[in-house]
């Protein structure tokens, strides 16, 4: 807890000492030496209209619980849309009391500043994969902090549909930095992409999910966990 009343989450410190444990004075210092610029990280974390140009959606793994919380918006099976606050140092999570702080009884009321703002991201280049053929079999995105939100643009499905060639793709989520679309008519690298995200996943520091999703179109209900052992999607 700081001086001036703000928390400042250490999850990233933990999963970094988990994955590298002899290194923990290292870290521990590292951290230590950040606060020191938190003073004028954002502006006043009370006031939305001054920090609206900082707040952006980022997917998050869904409650457990079927309610679900006002600072949450419910999005493909298991995940959720939350909302984070983007300092030069740190990130602030939005939670149901910084929500009642500006006045706002939902994410919902706020959600097309949220999206305003992920529009407003310069260009992020992808990453591509292509078969001998010369045809594109994966598009990753990696290099922005909040690529797996890239699924909230409105033209998501028709870009990669267009761009992959295909009608169906699978989409990999490991962290909110990662998003990776790629298609699922060859199932020898549908196995080695997957297991290829699932290990990123695994390694990662703010791991996200595992699961592998079928998009089929552009509405919610055409995304459905797939199921690779099987080729067809989980039931939910």
């Amino acid at each position: 807890m700081l001086e001036d009343g703000q928390a400042i989450l250490l999850e990233h410190l933990y999963n970094h000492y988990l994955l590298e444990p002899e290194r923990m004075d290292e870290l521990i210092e590292t951290h230590i030496h950040r606060l020191d610029y938190c003073g004028d990280d954002v502006p006043d974390l009370t006031n939305y209209r001054a920090i609206r140009p900082l707040l952006f959606p980022k997917i998050l793994r869904a409650p457990t619980s079927r309610s679900h919380a006002p600072h949450r918006i419910p999005f493909w099976p298991g995940l959720a849309i939350g909302a984070v606050v983007q300092g030069r140092i740190f990130t602030y999570g939005v939670n149901a009391e910084r929500l009642k702080n500006w006045g706002v009884k939902s994410l919902r009321e706020i959600f097309d500043d949220l999206l305003d703002n992920l529009y407003a991201i310069p260009p992020v280049s992808p990453r591509g994969l292509r078969d001998a053929d010369g045809n594109t079999r994966a598009i990753s995105y990696v290099d922005h902090p909040f690529s797996a939100s890239f699924i909230l643009f409105e033209d998501f499905y028709e870009t990669t549909a267009h761009n992959l060639g295909a009608e169906e793709f699978l989409v990999g989520l490991p962290d909110p930095g990662c998003v990776s679309c790629y298609r699922d008519d060859d199932p020898r690298f549908v196995v080695q992409h997957t297991a290829l995200l699932r290990w990123d996943y695994h390694r990662s520091i703010e791991r996200l999910t595992d699961t592998i999703y079928l998009v089929t179109g552009s509405r919610p209900q055409d995304v459905k966990p797939y199921d690779i052992l099987h080729c067809c999607p989980k039931k939910v």
